[in-house]
């Protein structure tokens, strides 16, 4: 992928804005469906509170991200390039540990096509 392919992928990200308030497995973006495949752009999770959480990102319920302590107000940024790509057809899910605000911000586009 080039460059300039990847500016425009991420100029026409879907927006992730979430906040979330309890812990355990948060569906930050749902599965998109059959040879569908969820593209994470640069992703942010921030802790909001005073209480250290752990973090784990999750395509579906595969862990590929994790477990991070991030302690008050602390923050993991996540940024690949190309982004980070999901399994086919599987949500993009965030776990914390404590039931504290985290905040989940970035994006996201959705690949059609084979897992190559």
């Amino acid at each position: 992928m080039s460059i300039v392919s990847q500016q425009k992928l991420v100029g026409e990200a879907t927006p992730i804005s979430e906040t979330y308030n309890t812990s355990g497995d948060h569906t930050v973006v749902a599965a998109k469906g059959a040879r569908k495949y969820i593209v994470a752009l640069p992703l942010v999770i921030q802790v909001q509170g005073s209480t250290t959480q752990t973090v784990y990102v999750k395509s579906g319920t595969t862990v590929i991200l994790g477990p991070v302590d991030l302690g008050e107000r602390e923050e993991l940024s996540v940024a690949l390039p190309g982004g980070l790509r999901l399994g086919e057809n599987e949500a993009l899910v965030v776990n914390n540990s404590e039931a504290e605000d985290i905040a989940v911000t970035g994006g996201y586009f959705v690949e059609t096509g084979d897992n190559s």
